[in-house]
């Protein structure tokens, strides 16, 4: 088993340490390189021992790249070639993976990775705003009264006052993370490489490899204006007008993206620089403006796959 460890982390696993487990000790490993947005979901494996019988179980979740279904077979193969024994994969006994998807330019590969940590970070957030509305909210009238008096008391306001900064960090990282993908590939690159305000900290650790030069642009810029990220993104193609996208009426809904992304920015800055909360800010509210927030970034998202000629959306 050490030495099936060992040789996975020369093909580049991480693996950790043995576990025992129903009677069977267990090595759990990842193999994820980020090279050009060419692995999307990387590979996972256990190695186990049962019977003084060693397996390796590999799989790659059905998101996963040709790049990362290739090094998922070379894996096998490099197993086989270097232990023997026998395999068996989804297409049958001794067959390897066959890859039937999409094949993904580097800068739409970047930006699904993007929109793919959005839809996690959704996900986590409404986790937490379902447990917290789902908290009990009876109190005496004398506090019910503190409350209406003092909205700053009242936890449930307070609560979700305070995930609004949640909630911008991660419209900020999403745009950061979709800028990055277009600007690495951008015909307009050097441009922008001119024009940047990179600082001398941020320029060391490009040259040891800590920070690439993209994240160190990123990093001089601001991404909590979405008048300023529509402009940045503008600078890049000239003909992608996503102010205007957001600004489009959008059926049931009063505020168009644009306005309403701007609200949410604003009512965060409000919050941290001035220490103003909204009294009749809830759970509810902070919810429906989580809906807001998800709703806009997959139009934006859904926009670029539609101006580029991308493959359409398969997350």
């Amino acid at each position: 088993m050490k030495d099936v460890a060992e040789f996975l982390q020369i093909l580049g696993y991480d693996v950790g340490r043995p576990t025992v487990f129903d009677g069977m000790v267990i090595q759990g490993g990842h193999f994820y390189r980020d090279e050009d947005y060419k692995f999307f979901t990387g590979i996972e494996l256990f190695i186990y021992v049962k019977d003084n019988r060693i397996s390796v179980e590999t799989r790659t979740p059905i998101w996963r790249t040709k790049w990362d279904s290739d090094f998922h077979n070379f894996t096998v193969k490099q197993l086989r070639k270097r232990f023997g024994g026998k395999f068996h994969s989804d297409y049958g006994k001794g067959r390897y993976l066959k890859y039937n998807g999409h094949i993904h330019t580097p800068s739409e590969s970047g930006c699904r990775h993007a929109y793919f940590k959005l839809h996690n970070e959704i996900s986590t957030s409404k986790s937490y705003l379902n447990f917290l509305g789902g908290l009990s909210r009876d109190v005496d009238s004398s506090v019910e009264t503190l409350y209406q008096l003092v909205p700053k008391s009242n936890p449930f306001v307070v609560s979700a006052n305070l995930f609004l900064p949640s909630i911008v960090a991660v419209i900020e990282e999403y745009f950061k993370s979709i800028y990055i993908a277009l600007l690495k590939y951008s015909t307009r690159k050097l441009s922008v490489l001119k024009n940047s305000k990179v600082n001398g900290d941020d320029l060391l650790s490009i040259s040891t490899g800590e920070l690439t030069v993209e994240g160190a642009i990123v990093k001089s810029m601001s991404f909590q204006n979405i008048g300023k990220v529509c402009f940045y993104v503008k600078e890049l193609d000239n003909s992608l007008d996503i102010a205007g996208e957001l600004r489009k009426p959008q059926k049931g809904r009063k505020e168009n993206y644009f306005d309403a992304l701007n609200r949410i920015l604003n009512q965060r800055h409000e919050l941290i620089h001035r220490n103003k909360f909204e009294a009749d800010y809830d759970v509810n509210l902070a919810r429906k403006d989580l809906e807001t927030v998800e709703e806009a970034l997959l139009y934006f998202y859904e926009h670029l796959i539609r101006h580029y000629g991308w493959n359409e959306r398969d997350l």
